[in-house]
This record gives structure tokens, C-alpha cells and sequence, in this order.
């Protein structure tokens, strides 16, 4: 029985990796959780056919950069609720090293995730992946249920509450009723930044993005550090100016590149310090450009 049982299970689970080699099928899936989508993003890292020269590392803040003209250039390696020491420990692990490595600054107190690193580099399983799909979080048979099959159930049932129970509201009307929910963000943002780090936070994340960066210079990638632009609120205040300081004594803006916002800009954000799509669209543009020079000249010892 239990011999059967398992033929029967393993036969199953080549069919449906067999199902998998369909596109059509494979659009259908989607991820369901913030979890769930760091966890797809740390597994399709390594399996990427053709590995793009530039990565980007870092927060929820620089993951809004996805989707812009930096995409098709630099793999976007950064996790909501995470800072950029998961990333940048994938990318470490990873044999093949890019070109040019973007580390975002902003949340260096954050700690590395092992959960999400080890999940992408699981022995065995992660080298059967690139040929049994199924063992991705990405293809997970609930996927398929909330992706092709949820979507559509819910803009039905969307529908039909419009139809019965219309809530009409201007443009207006959204725009006054965001404002508050701006506002007490932005006051919450402000609270957190006026509380520095512990001073032995910073030395020890200041110490391994050293260890890092050493790493990855001599495997030959260049490292550019990125400060994603926040509300001109939170600039001066001293979580951001004591991570900033702490960071350019051992990468002083003269021996490696720097980029941040520009002086004098008020960017605008959705809540503080995630940026509105039009300016990640802009910020990106600068990346690129940076990306570019980078693989064109040579960088100061």
C-alpha cells in the first residue's frame, strides 16, 4: 500500500512538473504574501538563464524600483521587511558575481534573513530546481488558485458589489482622505527616525558590509552605495545621519560611489519613505546611468 501510494505520488508530481513547461499555465500562478514573494524572489535569483550585469540590494524602499529602466539591466535583489544583508548574502553564495552591486543604505540595521538565504540554496533541492519547477515556492499548486483561478473570482465578486453598492467618490474626495493617512505615517517615520541605533548595531553591520564588500570586490564586482530618497522630513534626522556617517568613513565618497537624493529636491512619497511610481521611474533613470559609466571606465583604487 504504502509502495503504491508513493509510485502514484511521484507519478503525479512528474505530471505536473510536465504541466509546468507550459507558459500559458506557468502566468497563472501568483504569490500570495509579502513572505511568499521574498522567498520567489531569493529562489529565481540563481536561476536566471542569463545573468544580468547589475544586482540591487536592499529594502522594501529600492524593491519600488522594479518595474522601471533599470530592470532589464540589474536584478532586483531587495526584500520588504528586510534590509541589505540577505541580499547581499545571496549574492555572495551565488558562484556567478555581477558586474556592478547597488547597496541600498537606508536600512542597514536590519539583520540578515537566513530563512530566506537558505531557502535559496537548499542542498540538492536547489540544484534540481532549474528542471523540476514544481520545487519553487513561485509554482506552488495554492498559486495556481489564487492566481488564475482567485483573480478572477474576486473581480467578479468585485463587480457585483459595485453593481449593488456603488460608493461614488470623486478624485477629490480620495485625495482629502489620503492626506491624514499620510500624515500620521510620516509623523510615526519621524518618531522612528529621531531614535538612534544602538552604537553596537552599527559597528557590527558596519564591520560585516566591510567583510562584504571586500568579498565581492575580489570576485571583481564594483559596489555602488544607495541611499533611497525619503521625505526631506527624515533626512537630517539621527537614524539617517548616523547610518550615513557610519557608513562613508570606511567608503568615503572619494574612493567609491555614492547615490542618494538630490539637494534640494522634496520627493515625493507614498507614505514617507517609499517613493511614488513616477520617481522611482527617475531615480532609476540615475542608476542606469551610473550602471552604464560603471562598465565603461575604470573605478579609483
Amino acid at each position: 500500500m504504502i509502495v503504491r501510494s508513493s509510485v502514484v505520488a511521484l507519478c503525479l508530481f512528474f505530471f505536473y512538473n510536465a504541466l509546468l513547461g507550459l507558459k500559458s499555465l506557468r502566468k497563472q500562478f501568483a504569490v500570495q504574501s509579502q513572505w511568499q514573494e521574498n522567498i520567489v524572489k531569493a529562489q529565481e535569483y540563481p536561476l536566471m538563464a542569463t545573468p544580468k550585469p547589475g544586482v540591487i540590494v536592499g529594502s522594501s524602499l529600492s524593491a519600488k524600483l522594479a518595474g522601471t529602466a533599470l530592470e532589464d539591466a540589474c536584478y532586483n535583489l531587495s526584500f520588504s521587511a528586510e534590509g541589505p544583508f540577505t541580499g547581499l548574502e545571496i549574492v555572495r553564495r551565488h558562484p556567478i558575481t555581477p558586474r556592478v552591486v547597488f547597496i541600498e543604505t537606508n536600512l542597514l540595521v536590519r539583520e540578515e534573513n537566513r530563512t530566506v538565504v537558505d531557502g535559496a540554496f537548499r542542498p540538492v533541492i536547489s540544484d534540481l530546481r532549474p528542471y523540476l519547477p514544481a520545487l519553487r515556492e513561485r509554482y506552488q499548486p495554492a498559486n495556481l488558485i489564487s492566481g488564475g483561478l482567485g483573480v478572477g473570482f474576486v473581480s467578479q465578486l468585485v463587480k457585483i458589489k459595485q453593481q449593488f453598492w456603488p460608493v461614488p467618490r470623486s478624485a477629490q474626495q480620495r485625495k482629502e482622505g489620503e492626506k491624514p493617512l499620510f500624515k500620521q505615517s510620516l509623523a510615526m517615520k519621524i518618531t522612528q527616525y529621531n531614535v538612534p541605533a544602538k552604537a553596537e548595531v552599527i559597528k557590527r553591520h558596519t564591520s560585516e558590509m566591510k567583510a562584504s564588500v571586500s568579498d565581492l570586490e575580489r570576485r571583481g564586482a564594483r559596489c555602488v552605495f544607495v541611499e533611497m530618497p525619503v521625505d526631506q522630513a527624515l533626512l537630517a534626522l539621527p537614524r539617517s545621519t548616523q547610518v550615513r556617517d557610519a557608513l562613508k568613513e570606511p567608503f568615503p565618497p572619494f574612493k567609491y560611489v555614492w547615490i542618494g537624493p538630490e539637494e534640494g529636491r522634496r520627493y515625493v512619497t507614498t507614505d514617507g519613505v517609499h517613493l511614488a511610481k513616477s520617481e522611482a521611474i527617475d531615480f532609476a533613470q540615475r542608476l542606469r546611468a551610473e550602471l552604464e559609466r560603471a562598465e565603461s571606465i575604470s573605478w579609483p583604487d
